[in-house]
């Protein structure tokens, strides 16, 4: 990268008010959302979950207590 002096930034503009319309809309749809998920893990098994997370695009990974 920077033998061709290109920049990466992140940005994150999110506010209050988009967060409440996301759980709005999450809760019209709430009954579908574990259809996202992948695969779930305890919380003893944290690294394992990190891993599958970055291998896996199939869905979400969730870390339960």
């Amino acid at each position: 990268m920077r033998s061709k002096e290109v920049r990466i930034c992140a940005s994150v503009n999110h506010t209050l008010s988009d967060f409440a319309e996301a759980a709005r809309m999450a809760g019209g749809v709430a009954d579908r959302l574990e259809e996202l998920v992948a695969e779930r893990f305890p919380l003893s098994s944290v690294r394992e979950a990190l891993s599958r997370a970055v291998q896996t695009d199939l869905g979400r990974i969730i870390v339960e207590p």
